[in-house]
């Protein structure tokens, strides 16, 4: 785990590695997502993701409880009682200032959280699963989510340059707070 740079701070980085892989594989729900354009392949990237965070929280000493098996609603119920979901993106260049980080808004009445974590899957050949490296980018509360983050209309050209397949609300990854932020009062 490393952070990826000093404009990008709160950014942790992992080698998508043996390590990633089998923690992915016991997240892994082989149901296409019905919302998604990228079906059973949205529910890969979201394991990801997932493991991702849940290794950086065991090496930071955040507790948490996977629910995402039983709930649609959150991913994970922290010690403190707080909902958390994590909102994956596979990107073919590491994510870097000026990047967004996105919930898709037919999620936003179906998942109600006190806390969003959001990660980015990095596959530069863009062949399909050719994945190098899993950053989780930052946390940040709903309601500073909802506070600072900006609507995304479908076939907007977002800041990597591709069209929004949906409508979805926007954060620049920049904007992200340390993982460490969940530890709130939830």
């Amino acid at each position: 785990m490393k952070e990826v740079s000093d404009s990008l701070p709160f950014v942790l980085t992992f080698p998508y590695d043996d390590v990633i892989k089998a923690r992915a594989r016991t997240l892994f729900l082989n149901q296409a997502l019905s919302n998604s354009h990228r079906g059973v392949d949205a529910r890969i990237i979201g394991a990801i993701g997932e493991a991702a965070f849940e290794i950086a929280c065991e090496r930071i000493g955040i507790p948490f409880a996977r629910i995402g098996g039983e709930s649609t609603v959150a991913d994970y119920k922290l010690q403190n009682g707080a909902l958390l979901e994590v909102k994956t993106k596979e990107r073919s260049v590491r994510p870097r200032q000026g990047f967004e980080a996105s919930r898709p808004q037919y999620n936003e009445e179906h998942q109600k959280v006190d806390y969003y974590v959001f990660a980015s899957v990095w596959n530069p050949s863009k062949t399909r699963h050719a994945f190098v490296e899993v950053a989780v980018l930052g946390a940040i509360s709903s309601s500073d989510f909802d506070r600072v983050s900006y609507e995304v209309k479908i076939g907007t050209k977002l800041g990597s340059g591709r069209g929004a397949w949906t409508a979805m609300r926007n954060i620049r990854i920049e904007e992200l707070g340390d993982l460490k932020v969940v530890l709130g009062d939830g």
